[in-house]
């Protein structure tokens, strides 16, 4: 078992890069997470990088097409779509279990994780509903 000695949650750093009006210095956080997140194929949901967090790593795919990085987002999207599990929805990590603040996720079929592949394959902004596709944003 891991504990989690400080939370670190990956979602908050990738959310702001998605914000219309974000500081172009908040790209920083993209290397963080690749220090402190950066698993096989993914991203973790903690520091404790125990395993790929399906979730996450589908809003990495957009955060990446978000700052125009359009190879790395495609990679993380192929590594996303082969955790479909039988009834269509994406395991929420392939490992058994991972961490995650105050909790566990699982090696289970979960809508999350599906909702939010589904955001990035469309390349869909959930700040700018409105918006339509969120190709590269001209910051």
């Amino acid at each position: 078992m891991t504990s989690l000695r400080s939370p670190s949650a990956l979602d908050v750093q990738l959310w702001a890069q998605l914000l219309p009006d974000a500081p172009k210095a908040w790209r920083r956080a993209l290397g963080w997470i690749e220090r402190g997140h950066a698993v096989k194929g993914g991203y973790a949901f903690t520091d404790a990088r125990d395993g790929m967090w399906t979730e996450g790593t589908a809003q990495a795919a957009l955060a990446w097409r978000w700052v125009g990085d359009e190879a790395r987002a495609d990679t993380l999207l192929a590594r996303v779509a082969t955790q479909a599990s039988p009834g269509g929805l994406l395991y929420g990590t392939p490992e058994p279990r991972i961490v995650a603040p105050y909790a566990w996720d699982y090696h289970r079929p979960s809508l999350a994780a599906t909702a939010w592949a589904v955001i990035a394959a469309s390349n869909r902004n959930p700040y700018l509903p409105s918006q339509g596709l969120a190709t590269r944003h001209p910051r």
